[in-house]
């Protein structure tokens, strides 16, 4: 999946998308170019796990394949960063196709994040991408925290074990 920019990220770079640091932490876009790349995604497992454990879906997925989707280019991985560069939290974000509209939807989520500050920011960047919305599958409470953004509720999902 294409989510980078147009044109040739440097390999030299991190990150190719960094929000100003508000709150003590900035939210980076990492590069999939970047030699280190990978050495960035496997430090961050245990966020990756964290987002599998707390939305109860350990039974479909695991962190080596929310791993491989951003090692494989199939996801955008983020990092939330202090100010020294030291990382409290990752999160994918994946494309979301449906017949009348292209998006984006956080498939993992965990760490430390100011979401109300930083979600803005990456907003605009998929939005001058092209993208038409972002999707955020989550407990009720992401709903009320989110609401006040122009989050709107949109459904239930159930699960049974075939």
């Amino acid at each position: 999946m294409q989510m980078e920019q147009v044109g040739t990220q440097e390999a030299v770079k991190d990150f190719t998308f960094i929000t100003p640091l508000e709150h003590g932490y900035s939210y980076k876009l990492a590069n999939p170019h970047h030699p280190e790349f990978k050495e960035l995604v496997v430090s961050c497992i245990e966020y990756l796990d964290r987002s599998i454990k707390r939305s109860n879906n350990s039974r479909y997925v695991t962190a080596v394949d929310f791993a491989l989707n951003a090692l494989e280019k199939r996801s955008d991985f983020w990092v939330s960063a202090n100010e020294e560069g030291a990382v409290f939290g990752a999160f994918l974000i994946g494309k979301a196709e449906y017949p009348q509209s292209v998006g984006v939807y956080f498939e993992a989520l965990a760490g430390e994040l100011n979401y109300e500050h930083g979600l803005p920011y990456i907003e605009d960047y998929y939005r001058n991408l092209g993208y038409q919305f972002v999707e955020i599958t989550g407990r009720q409470g992401w709903v009320k925290a989110l609401e006040p953004q122009g989050y709107e509720f949109k459904n239930v999902t159930i699960v049974k074990r075939l």
